[in-house]
């Protein structure tokens, strides 16, 4: 691993750990990733993020293998999926805030403040959407 891959890997580590520091997420749900050459590193599945090293995220290339010791996250078909559409994005950050995990247990959707969250645009719509 160059040095700059391992920088990229603890810069993702720190944001991870900041969701949860910040309360923006809780536990091991959420997950972050970063566009590198030939796919994207991910979180994986099922760590908690204080136990995270560096070696610990997953390379995703394009096609859907992956590189690693762990599973990636669960979701890593939508980071992937936004990567493919947005040439722009460069990292993802997605959590399950506890006001947005609140709305959908009640069934109900809010309007985002403007940059709240960024995948938003990328859906259509400004607000949260009920699922299930």
């Amino acid at each position: 691993m160059s040095p700059a891959e391992r920088g990229l890997r603890v810069r993702i580590i720190d944001a991870a750990r900041r969701m949860n520091a910040s309360g923006m997420n809780q536990g091991r749900s959420g997950n972050v990733s970063s566009r590198v050459e030939g796919g994207f590193l991910v979180t994986p599945t099922g760590v908690p993020y204080e136990d995270l090293n560096p070696a610990d995220l997953v390379f995703m290339r394009r096609d859907g293998e992956r590189v690693g010791t762990y599973t990636p996250s669960s979701e890593w078909r939508i980071h992937r999926d936004i990567y493919e559409r947005h040439a722009e994005a460069g990292a993802i950050v997605h959590t399950h805030s506890p006001f947005a995990t609140s709305l959908a247990c009640l069934r109900r959707t809010s309007r985002s403040p403007a940059g709240a969250m960024a995948p938003l645009p990328m859906t259509g719509g400004s607000s949260l959407p009920r699922t299930g």
